[in-house]
């Protein structure tokens, strides 16, 4: 019986990735310890919920980036 071959999904359209907290972090020049203050802080664009896991759309992102000068705003508590 012949191997059928494995299909993949098609790589979302630009601006639709949906990146991880380790992805945000790199993004944004930050600890993912920072991400996860930022976000509880009210500081970052809501994240999307898929099950357990939690992403940022990347075009979301971008949008906030832009809007915002200092992309990544402060948080009072410190980064330990």
């Amino acid at each position: 019986m012949p191997a059928t071959p494995t299909t993949f999904p098609a790589p979302p359209p630009a601006g639709q990735e949906l990146l991880t907290t380790d992805e945000l972090a790199r993004l944004l020049g930050v600890t993912t310890r920072r991400v996860w203050l930022l976000r509880g802080a009210g500081n970052l664009p809501a994240p999307v919920r898929l099950g357990p896991l939690v992403r940022w759309r990347r075009s979301t992102i971008d949008r906030w980036l832009s809007e915002c000068p200092d992309a990544a705003p402060k948080v009072d508590r410190k980064d330990r």
